[in-house]
């Protein structure tokens, strides 16, 4: 079994969103979130394995967070967390399992509530990682609904999709258009919309904010506030191109964000 380290660099890769996240983390948070960062990471890819080795991987993994409830952890990840937490409720992570294997079914979703409901299991890492305040909670939901929508094209192509089916219905846009990955005047107006609500949603949030979300937290949803603002200056075209924040607008974007986390 690889290093932390080794793991660590796959979950967050050196000038990722990620890496800015753990750079403005205080010391005694920084362990926690580095090792949920990898729990979430080992766990998503296994999904994205082929059919067989992801269902075997997936039940390692089950099986890898009972042991860590039950403070018997084998993976150098989950050994982290169970130290640096040692009086944490760890069976919260059986969210990540639930979302993983909605993956698996390809599942998808009729309405905003399911979808939601979804979100909020596959972004537990986060906001276990922030204490599960209320306001964490929405605030990594928010977060990974972002990931969904920058990500639509390779979601689809793999046979995913993160949208209500009930709002692509009425706009008229099926799930063969969106494989085509051409954007058209309706396709763009509903991810338009999705946008500015992204957006509308995260200014809400931020004039909620209780002061108890973890400031790594506070920078990675800053970092994809300005991925938005990427897409929409862009066309909100996800279809053809994957959008990433350039190196200086990442480090300018995680500094400033961190200051006012302070």
């Amino acid at each position: 079994m690889n290093s932390l380290d080794d793991y660590l660099n796959r979950a967050a890769p050196h000038g990722s969103m990620r890496y800015f996240a753990l750079l403005y983390a205080a010391p005694e948070q920084r362990d926690a979130l580095q090792a949920l960062f990898v729990i979430d990471n080992e766990i998503g890819a296994s999904v994205t394995s082929a059919h067989e080795v992801a269902h075997t991987r997936m039940q390692w993994w089950r099986g890898e967070i009972d042991r860590l409830v039950n403070r018997n952890a084998q993976h150098p990840a989950t050994k982290s967390l169970q130290s640096v937490l040692p009086d944490a409720d760890f069976s919260q992570l059986h969210e990540l399992l639930a979302a993983a294997d909605m993956d698996l079914a390809h599942m998808t979703y009729n309405t905003a509530a399911e979808l939601d409901a979804y979100l909020a299991r596959s972004s537990t890492a986060l906001h276990f990682a922030a204490y599960n305040t209320a306001h964490a909670r929405e605030l990594a939901s928010w977060i990974r609904r972002v990931e969904t929508l920058r990500d639509l094209a390779a979601d689809v192509r793999d046979g995913r999709l993160y949208w209500p089916l009930d709002e692509l219905d009425a706009a008229g846009v099926t799930l063969d258009a969106l494989r085509t990955n051409k954007m058209t005047d309706t396709i763009r107006g509903v991810l338009a919309a999705e946008t500015q609500r992204l957006d509308a949603r995260y200014q809400v949030l931020q004039k909620q904010s209780d002061g108890t979300t973890l400031r790594p937290i506070a920078v990675l949803a800053e970092l994809h506030r300005n991925l938005l603002g990427r897409i929409a200056s862009n066309g909100y075209d996800v279809l053809s191109q994957r959008h990433e924040l350039g190196p200086f607008k990442k480090v300018w974007t995680a500094w400033r964000a961190a200051r006012r986390a302070q």
